[in-house]
């Protein structure tokens, strides 16, 4: 039998209070994070556990040695700004504000990296009542996608997809609120329709957002359209396609990072025509600042061709 390693419980019990302190870290947050539960966590930690301290400590310890691992790993990457005001997210932004003032629906569609969720997400943490949910291939039907909605409405999902409407058009009426449904390509024709139902019944603003695929079944360019989508598309008061972003979109981006040169800009445009967009450019910038030496303002044009070169095969 192999001997269990000698723990110091009271030196651990002190590194995690230490770190709970220093980065504002609460019990819970520990707890989540090491997979030890609060009613074993926080007595231990209080000096009144009764059951097996130094397991407890073992379990922590080993939390304790990935969270500063991470930490370390994550010194040298620089501030990532969550969302930039480009122009094409203004643009977003003006579709998402009328659908929601106006109850309507939008339909915000087109290629991957021009901040269709980035946007989304700064209008839903920006304004009351509007609730974000991301849609995957397994919500397809309609009772996964309204389990989906209940969660970001912060209620609990019923037995049946009717009993799960039913509950949802209770918490969102009245309230004069959005829903954006992010990656609704992926939502089938069922699925469209049972959001369009939520829509009528309350009057909230609904949002669309997703790739060519979404608008394609909407209007049956793939033959996929089913009748009864004519009911939610014949809804779509606001229809918005973005495709590649703009040079001022890549400028605005970059811009948020830091002020790079006219090299790098051209650069970085270049990367943002390709596939990815300017989900490339992030990658590409977070790439470069943690190879450079001087971190991002170190980061010129060399770095960043450098940088492209190794992720893609060159700029």
């Amino acid at each position: 039998m192999t001997a269990k390693r000698e723990v110091d419980q009271e030196q651990v019990r002190q590194q995690v209070k230490q770190v709970m302190t220093e980065d504002e870290l609460t019990g819970a947050e520990v707890a989540r994070q090491s997979g030890v539960s609060m009613s074993r966590l926080s007595p231990w930690l209080a000096e009144k556990y009764t059951g097996d301290g130094a397991k407890v400590a073992r379990e922590v310890g080993r939390w304790l040695a990935l969270y500063h691992l991470r930490k370390e790993d994550s010194s040298g990457m620089p501030p990532d700004p969550e969302w930039a005001a480009t122009p094409t997210a203004g643009q977003i932004l003006a579709a998402l504000g009328y659908a929601q003032l106006a109850g309507d629906i939008a339909l915000i569609y087109g290629g991957a990296g021009c901040s269709k969720t980035a946007t989304g997400l700064h209008y839903a943490e920006t304004r009351p009542n509007v609730w974000f949910c991301t849609a995957n291939p397994t919500t397809e039907t309609p009772m996964p996608i309204l389990a989906e909605i209940a969660a970001a409405v912060g209620i609990q999902p019923g037995s049946s997809a009717a009993a799960t409407m039913r509950d949802l058009v209770k918490a969102m009426r009245g309230k004069g609120g959005m829903l954006i449904l992010d990656e609704a390509q992926n939502l089938g024709v069922k699925a469209l329709d049972a959001v369009r139902a939520i829509h009528d019944a309350t009057e909230v603003g609904l949002a669309l957002l997703g790739n060519e695929e979404v608008y394609t079944r909407m209007t049956g360019g793939s033959g996929s359209r089913a009748a009864y989508l004519d009911r939610l598309f014949s809804r779509v008061g606001k229809r918005l396609k973005v495709s590649l972003p703009q040079a001022a979109d890549v400028e605005a981006y970059a811009g948020a990072w830091k002020a790079f040169d006219a090299d790098s800009l051209a650069l970085l445009r270049s990367i943002a025509s390709k596939p990815g967009a300017l989900r490339m450019v992030r990658k590409t910038i977070r790439l470069a600042a943690i190879s450079s030496p001087g971190g991002l303002h170190g980061v010129g044009a060399a770095e960043i061709r450098a940088t492209w070169g190794e992720l893609w095969g060159g700029a």
